[in-house]
């Protein structure tokens, strides 16, 4: 939790009375937004890959790691597991969560231990590049800790680009003939149209994009402006986790990419309409 944050007045009630079991380590309340919206924080708080934040919003009973910004855990299972990995900024929560519920705790869910976490943190799109792209090298970094969470995968859209451009201008070099950058730029242009269609359709489905919430939510909301942030934010977190698999020399897990959160149980409780806050 950040010093701007707001909570309800039930907060710590909220998460002390799930501690009735010795196997539940820990509790991961809701977070929701607070402060002036624009279009950037809209698009942001509708993205699948925020979803954690809300888990019990979905009737979601446990979850494999839980976010800090609203959290508890016990003592005693810190102290067992090691506490937090300092050297995986923006992930050691994710780190945090596997080591404990590896050992056979679990980590529970409750929509009324809610906090409100200030929209001027993602307000303007350079902010979320930067930090999508620190969460991209935590995303490599949580592969190499925990490479049994890790499945194949084609190469990201950033790994293509940049072996494309390396490839581009090795060829361009060599046959010193620029015409090999207009076949890359077309290429980039008709993969991008087609991507954009193929989401548009509902054909593919994708953690960056945004979800409509009117009428049926497997198709995408594909505003110009839209879809390119979303396209933005996607490259800048995939060339994060790119470059740190290759400053870490595991190239190899460009083609692996992990897995966040298995399938759980869930339950019927949903965040209240109302809830009385107090500043934190």
């Amino acid at each position: 939790m950040c010093i701007r944050d707001r909570v309800t007045s039930n907060l710590i009630s909220a998460h002390v009375r799930n501690y009735n079991d010795q196997k539940i380590a820990g509790v991961q309340g809701v977070i929701l937004g607070y402060g002036d919206e624009n279009i950037i924080t809209k698009l942001i708080e509708d993205m699948p890959w925020v979803y954690f934040r809300k888990w019990a919003v979905y009737r979601r009973k446990t979850t494999d790691w839980a976010p800090l910004a609203n959290a508890s855990f016990r003592r005693s299972i810190l102290r067992e597991v090691g506490g937090l990995d300092a050297n995986i900024p923006y992930g050691e929560d994710v780190d945090l969560g596997w080591r404990i519920t590896k050992r056979g705790y679990k980590i529970v869910c409750d929509a009324e231990a809610v906090v409100l976490h200030p929209r001027k943190e993602y307000d303007n799109i350079i902010k979320v590049i930067k930090r999508m792209f620190i969460r991209g090298k935590a995303d490599a970094e949580l592969q190499i800790k925990h490479v049994e969470r890790t499945s194949m995968t084609f190469p990201s859209l950033a790994s293509v680009l940049i072996m494309l451009a390396i490839s581009t201008l090795a060829l361009c070099l060599i046959y010193q003939n620029p015409s090999f950058i207009y076949a890359l730029l077309l290429w980039v242009l008709v993969y991008f149209l087609g991507d954009a269609l193929l989401y548009s359709l509902g054909i593919k489905s994708s953690k960056y994009y945004v979800i409509r919430k009117q009428g049926d939510d497997s198709h995408l909301c594909l505003s110009i402006l839209t879809w390119s942030i979303s396209v933005l934010i996607r490259l800048s977190f995939e060339l994060g986790a790119f470059l740190q698999k290759v400053k870490k020399g595991k190239p190899s897990l460009i083609f692996r990419e992990l897995k966040y959160i298995t399938a759980a149980k869930k339950t019927g409780k949903i965040v209240p309409d109302n809830v009385k806050l107090i500043h934190g």
